[in-house]
């Protein structure tokens, strides 16, 4: 009884914190309703990033009766490892397919600087500060904890790491090796970000390799023109390990081996740290 009441309560929590990103995403999405031009995509991403911490405060404070840094939800840390493997993986997972697989590079050719504008607005703010916030905040911050002191730590990073795949299933109809592969990816950078947090016991491990990894998409690697980011670098194969299938390139063989390194070294790195403290 105990353990059905327990997943009943997790998959109302699932649902009501869905509920909250969405109404927040819906909320900001109004301002594209005026005629700003580019910056109502700044309003809107700031709208969506302040209702949504609101909306979070508010569910933590008066049904769980517990404050934002209980859910690992604190003031902000700047974690230098978590900076420097952000930075990094990005780094790496291109210059395997810059150096290894062939291609050719493609300015991105847009129709106007207003929709070049946007696009960038979407990648560095929206796409890579805002919506990296939000998930975080959702998914290693309230899901991660909520589900860690219900079960334990280890179903609460695979609950959550395979949650945060399957979403990703709502961007387009996959089907075959690509919805595997999509599943598989959204599954390792997942728990990559689940162990961040947990290991450091806030979102701000967490938020800056997601904001990085996002971030990245300023330069887009692709098997096909998909008019997005400031360039491209479209690749010649047809495998897809490497190209990820329908989903592209966040969903490669690649790029689930270096979320599964960062989550390697991350383990490793605080325990590392934490014998080099207990000898201090």
């Amino acid at each position: 009884m105990k353990y059905l009441i327990n997943t009943l309560k997790i998959i109302g929590t699932i649902l009501l914190l869905f509920v909250v990103v969405v109404l927040a995403q819906n909320i900001g999405i109004v301002w594209h309703a005026l005629h700003l031009h580019s910056f109502k995509y700044i309003l809107h991403g700031i709208t969506y990033l302040v209702v949504a911490l609101l909306l979070f405060k508010l569910v933590a404070n008066k049904v769980y009766k517990r404050n934002l840094a209980y859910f690992r939800i604190t003031r902000f840390k700047f974690i230098k490892v978590c900076v420097l493997l952000g930075l990094l993986l990005p780094i790496v997972v291109m210059s395997f397919y810059l150096i290894f697989i062939p291609g050719h590079w493609v300015v991105t050719d847009l129709k106007s600087n207003q929709e070049y504008s946007a696009m960038l607005i979407e990648i560095f703010f929206l796409g890579g500060i805002v919506a990296p916030i939000v998930e975080e905040m959702m998914f290693r911050g309230f899901l991660l904890k909520y589900i860690e002191k219900k079960t334990n730590i280890y179903v609460a990073l695979g609950l959550t790491s395979v949650l945060f795949g399957a979403i990703h299933l709502v961007n387009g109809k996959l089907t075959g090796m690509s919805l595997i592969m999509l599943l598989a990816a959204g599954t390792a950078v997942g728990l990559m970000y689940g162990l961040a947090a947990y290991k450091f016991n806030t979102v701000w491990a967490s938020i800056p390799l997601h904001m990085f990894w996002n971030m990245s998409a300023v330069i887009t690697l692709t098997d096909h023109n998909m008019e997005y980011g400031v360039i491209q670098y479209i690749i010649k194969a047809n495998n897809t390990f490497l190209t990820g299938g329908t989903y592209g390139m966040d969903a490669s063989g690649i790029s689930i081996i270096g979320y599964i390194t960062v989550a390697v070294l991350l383990i490793y790195w605080r325990r590392f740290y934490s014998t080099e403290k207990q000898k201090l």
